[in-house]
C-alpha cells in the first residue's frame, strides 16, 4: 500500500488531489471509516481541514480551525509533534468536551499523526477515525509515520509557496 501511495502521489498534479489520495490510503491502511487531513496555515499556525472523508458539515465547521494544544487528538498531535491515539473517546479525559461531536460523527477512537516531511518540516496532521475500539498494534506507528512522510512531501511539492507548513 505504501509503494502504491508513493506512485499515486508522484502522479498527482495538484494539492487537493494529492491530499485526497493520501487520506484514502491512510483510511485503508488503518481500517478506519472516517478521516481528515489538515494543513498548517503558515501565518495563523492553525490547522485547517484540506481533505476529508465521511464527515458532515457540522463536524467540519466545529473543527475548521485547530490550534496546537487544543483538546482534540489533532491539536495534541500538533503540539507534541508525535502520533496521538485515543482508544476510547468516551473515557479519555482530554476528549471530555468533544464527546458529543465524536458521537454525532460516529467514531469512538481516533489516531492523529503529524505530517512531517522527510526534511523535518511540519505540514499538518492526518487523522483517521474508527467506529469501534481498535487496539493499536505495534506496526501502526511506523507505518503511519511513513504514510505521513509521503503525504507531507507531496504537499510541499504541490502547495503554493509560503501558504502552508511550518517556516513557509
Amino acid at each position: 500500500l505504501l509503494n502504491r501511495l508513493r506512485e499515486n502521489l508522484d502522479g498527482c498534479m495538484d494539492l487537493g488531489e494529492a491530499l485526497t489520495c493520501g487520506l484514502d490510503a491512510a483510511i485503508e491502511l488503518n481500517g478506519a471509516k472516517l478521516g481528515t487531513l489538515q494543513l498548517l496555515h503558515a501565518t495563523s499556525s492553525e490547522l485547517r481541514i484540506a481533505a476529508q472523508r465521511g464527515f458532515k458539515s457540522d463536524f467540519l465547521q466545529f473543527f475548521a480551525s485547530v490550534r496546537a494544544g487544543d483538546d482534540c487528538a489533532c491539536g495534541r498531535a500538533l503540539w507534541d509533534r508525535q502520533m496521538v491515539y485515543v482508544e476510547d473517546v468516551a473515557i479519555d479525559p482530554g476528549f471530555a468536551q468533544l464527546r458529543e461531536q465524536a458521537k454525532k460523527a460516529g467514531f469512538v477512537a481516533v489516531l492523529s499523526q503529524p505530517l512531517v516531511t522527510t526534511a523535518g518540516r511540519l505540514m499538518g496532521v492526518m487523522s483517521v477515525h474508527f467506529d469501534r475500539d481498535r487496539p493499536l498494534r505495534g506496526q501502526y506507528p511506523l507505518v503511519n509515520r511513513l504514510c505521513a512522510f509521503q503525504i507531507a512531501d507531496a504537499a510541499v511539492r504541490l502547495a503554493p509557496v509560503g501558504e502552508w507548513g511550518e517556516g513557509a
